[in-house]
């Protein structure tokens, strides 16, 4: 059994807590009954960003997000607030929390169909650009009857790499001479927003990046920010990808540029046949928490978890009545809860793989607060020694199962210290607030 020894310093400050946490969704419009639950849960994860992908087929029935549900008719006149559809769109996003900060995606959801639909190109660049400006002042300026939501980003298009069709149908360098009008309209438009792209898929791929900089500089843009997906089960791969993106943009002179993972989640074990072992239980939250704790000490603006919702993709599973979190939600709460309510404290440990990860933090009432969050491990004993603290109480998520309840249990000291035991190649996330 490896022995990790951690020690706690109340007395010393060290770092920043940063929130990086963005979800992919929101709220879903259907279910009206259930809609206040699933406000107050989608609420008390304190995401600091949202980001709507694939909105319209997790709310079937409904036209929303996407530019071809949002002007239906593409022959019509743009300018024209009549031929935009807006209603259910309006609906869905006045769930936000106000204080969300929203990026909003031009663009299509999947489609998994033999043939394409609405995602490919469109037949005039100049004139879907516009489109995506009268959206965006739909829904910042009050066009057309509108609101004036936190829009403070916008992504044009997702996913738009050669050899994957299902998100933008098209090549790869056709979707950077849409990215490249859409752009410069947006900017004269908005000259506040943050735009950017390009939303590359599966792996944040190198490649795609470099030539989405490449166009940028050549074109005169200036991107705020970068971004791309990421499906892993390499704890290590997110932060070196952002750290190699750090570099990259540094190469190109973009060195403020922001960078975000678009879509961030435990990758299946095989895309085909599915296999989602471990999406409903402790590995996949000590995935994310982990995750999380290490990327806040990098460059990143912030990951969007993908997604809100129910399903093997989503946070919680339905049941009569109402909704159940499953393990990764509380994962989530768990990083939003120490990075809001504490101030960052110094922690030093034993050696250790970066597979374990702890952040610890001091509550304005003087407790202290740690997260411990273990991606499949070997078998470990954590001694946690915080001086002049006695008493404390933990949450944990530990078991394979998706139920779990939110709840404090008694924590005693073993001997001089508080002690965890965590079996052999088992994933584990724990929440300790020691008490003053």
């Amino acid at each position: 059994m490896e022995k990790i020894k951690i020690s706690i310093n109340p007395t010393k400050r060290q770092g920043e807590m940063r929130n990086i946490l963005g979800i992919n969704n929101s709220p879903e419009v259907s279910d009206a009954w259930r809609l206040p639950n699933r406000k107050k849960m989608f609420e008390a994860l304190r995401a600091k960003y949202v980001r709507h992908h694939d909105a319209a087929l997790l709310n079937p029935g409904y036209a929303l997000i996407d530019v071809s549900r949002l002007f239906p008719m593409f022959r019509l006149d743009h300018n024209d607030p009549e031929n935009y559809d807006f209603k259910a769109t309006d609906d869905y996003l006045s769930a936000i929390p106000k204080d969300m900060i929203i990026e909003f995606r031009l663009g299509e959801s999947i489609e998994h169909s033999e043939n394409r639909y609405r995602t490919l190109p469109p037949a005039d660049y100049e004139k879907w650009a516009e489109i995506g400006v009268n959206i965006i002042r739909h829904y910042t300026e009050g066009w057309a009857d509108g609101m004036h939501l936190n829009i403070q980003y916008v992504s044009v298009s997702e996913e738009p790499n050669d050899g994957f069709d299902k998100i933008f149908a098209g090549p790869y360098d056709e979707y950077l001479k849409l990215y490249g009008i859409t752009y410069k309209k947006l900017r004269a438009a908005f000259p506040n927003m943050k735009i950017g792209g390009p939303a590359t898929g599966y792996l944040y791929q190198t490649e795609a990046c470099e030539r989405f900089l490449a166009f940028s500089r050549a074109n005169n843009i200036k991107p705020d920010f970068i971004s791309g997906d990421i499906y892993t089960r390499d704890i290590d791969f997110m932060p070196e990808k952002i750290k190699e993106i750090e570099n990259m943009l540094k190469s190109y002179g973009y060195d403020d540029t922001e960078i975000f993972i678009t879509e961030m989640h435990l990758c299946p074990k095989s895309w085909r046949p599915l296999d989602m072992t471990g999406f409903e239980g402790a590995e996949n939250a000590a995935f994310t928490a982990t995750s999380l704790i290490r990327l806040m000490d990098t460059k990143l603006e912030a990951t969007y978890f993908y997604y809100w919702g129910s399903g093997v993709w989503g946070l919680y599973v339905k049941k009569q009545g109402g909704e159940r979190p499953i393990p990764v939600y509380y994962g989530l709460k768990f990083f939003t809860s120490i990075v809001l309510d504490t101030e960052r404290i110094e922690i030093n440990s034993s050696e250790h793989n970066g597979n374990i990860a702890m952040l610890s933090g001091i509550t304005p009432e003087g407790n202290v607060q740690l997260l411990l969050s273990c991606y499949d491990v070997e078998e470990t004993e954590f001694e946690i020694s915080v001086p002049d603290y006695g008493n404390a109480k933990i949450k944990k998520i530990v078991d394979d199962g998706v139920e779990f309840t939110d709840e404090w249990e008694a924590f005693d000291k073993k001997g001089d210290n508080f002690k965890i035991e965590l079996a052999n190649q088992e994933s584990g996330v724990y929440y300790i607030e020691f008490l003053k």
